[in-house]
């Protein structure tokens, strides 16, 4: 059986955490990347890394935060608390965003608050999809990745997005 750090195995890898990998809205935690980088060592593979804690719903680009591994990441906090609607207030942060669900549910004391929903991960063989799903329970983006694990080259595609979840 392989181990998670083993060079030869190219399978992909998903995380699943509370705290950001990757913020656009907040102080990023650098430590638990450094500890996956110190257990994976010189080995590289794919990483698609789910996440809550921000209140919204955010699709970053490819990224590495600080020594932390290359990881596709996805914050997932928009399931259960009232999603305050903001931008970021850099350009840079602006930047590590691919998607971000703007969509405007209700205005509440001057507040406009956003659509809350979840994620249904669906894994077969080397492809995982990831069907986005907000509280009226419409299909808001599907993205899927399929690994090759002869080389470990992971391919990304979406499958379907709203229009309303560009970010320029």
């Amino acid at each position: 059986m392989a181990k998670i750090g083993d060079p030869t195995d190219k399978r992909g890898l998903v995380f699943i955490s509370h705290h950001p990998y990757i913020s656009a809205f907040r102080e990023e935690y650098t430590k638990p990347g450094e500890q996956i980088r110190e257990i994976l060592g010189e080995s590289n593979r794919p990483v698609i890394w789910f996440w809550g804690h921000d209140h919204r719903l955010v699709v970053y680009n490819k990224a590495v935060n600080g020594k932390g591994p290359e990881a596709y990441g996805r914050c997932l906090g928009h399931g259960g608390l009232p999603v305050e609607l903001q931008m970021p207030d850099s350009a840079a942060d602006l930047e590590k965003i691919h998607l971000y669900d703007r969509r405007v549910r209700k205005e509440l004391s001057g507040h406009l608050l956003g659509y809350n929903g979840f994620v249904m991960l669906k894994l077969s063989g080397g492809k995982l999809v990831a069907e986005y799903r907000d509280l009226e329970d419409s299909c808001v983006l599907e993205e899927e990745w399929v690994i090759n694990t002869q080389n470990g080259q992971l391919d990304w595609n979406i499958k379907h997005v709203l229009p309303e979840l560009a970010v320029r």
